[in-house]
């Protein structure tokens, strides 16, 4: 690959949204990525920045080969790190346009800017980087994808057009592509001694104390493959004032209680509803 290659790869719409406890910005990583020319102008930029890792989540050009993805990500990380020194590790996930249920994930350390940094050949440190290849099971339900869990415990489908997060303390966390606003995670809690109905009784109250104008719409049971459940949905102002709307269903399982939840925009009510129902209803626990 020629040393001019890697620019065309670059032609990125990056979903995840920002966590506003850092100082870095959706924004202003976009601004750095354009004005790096990493990235096309006319692109929209998000990145998830954690204590940890910051995740990045984007299309891949076209005929983008591994290595191209390589390079890309190694110099997302030194844009980044000139820029802002306490990112120390990213993840970037490189979509097939032609198919969004398939990406590579390309994993950059702080060790391997600093490589590249100390004057050794581009080539010789893309070598050191691993790409991994990601194919979501599919499922005979039309539009939507399988996760299972590592240990087998618990699965749920999930739209082939939401993209992964970072999940945090979940099991998984997807946002919507067409609205970043729409998010969906699945969490895994030991709860020893502990009742169903306390768990969301404590949840509830946290919300309560967390939000402005909360207001519980439903709760009810709600059963998950013969498994007692709860489902609660209660609406509340988000940080930006908008009204967002909160539904989940809890099941408690061997001391573990599995909790399912979308948050969405007042203004997609309905249709979030419809999928919200239609994922819940998929939840399988091994109880």
């Amino acid at each position: 690959m020629k040393g001019n290659d890697w620019p065309l790869l670059i032609c990125l719409t990056l979903f995840l949204p920002t966590n506003p406890s850092y100082c870095q910005t959706s924004a202003e990583i976009n601004s750095l990525f354009t004005k790096s020319k990493l990235v096309d102008p006319g692109r929209q930029v998000n990145a998830a920045v954690g204590t940890d890792k910051t995740t990045i989540s984007t299309y891949s050009h076209p005929k983008a080969t591994d290595q191209d993805c390589k390079v890309a990500a190694l110099m997302m990380m030194k844009a980044l790190k000139q820029q802002y020194k306490t990112i120390h590790l990213i993840h970037v996930l490189f979509y097939d346009p032609a198919n969004p249920k398939q990406f590579r994930e390309v994993k950059i350390r702080e060790a391997d800017f600093l490589l590249l940094n100390s004057g050794r050949p581009l080539q010789e440190v893309v070598s050191l980087i691993d790409i991994a290849h990601r194919k979501p099971q599919t499922t005979a339900l039309s539009g939507f994808v399988n996760y299972k869990s590592g240990e087998g415990d618990v699965s749920v489908l999930y739209p082939q057009d939401w993209v992964p997060a970072e999940p945090g303390i979940a099991l998984i966390r997807l946002v919507s592509k067409m609205d970043a606003t729409n998010e969906l995670a699945l969490y895994r809690t030991v709860v020893p001694d502990q009742s169903l109905d306390d768990i969301v009784n404590i949840h509830e109250s946290g919300l309560q104390l967390q939000f402005k104008d909360f207001k519980r719409i439903n709760r009810k049971p709600q059963d998950s493959n013969g498994l007692h459940g709860i489902y609660l949905e209660a609406t509340a102002k988000g940080p930006s004032g908008d009204s967002v709307v909160e539904r989940s269903v809890f099941v408690l399982s061997h001391s573990r209680c599995y909790r399912l939840t979308m948050v969405s925009s007042d203004s997609s009510s309905a249709d979030m509803n419809r999928l919200f129902h239609t994922v819940s209803a998929s939840l399988k626990i091994q109880g």
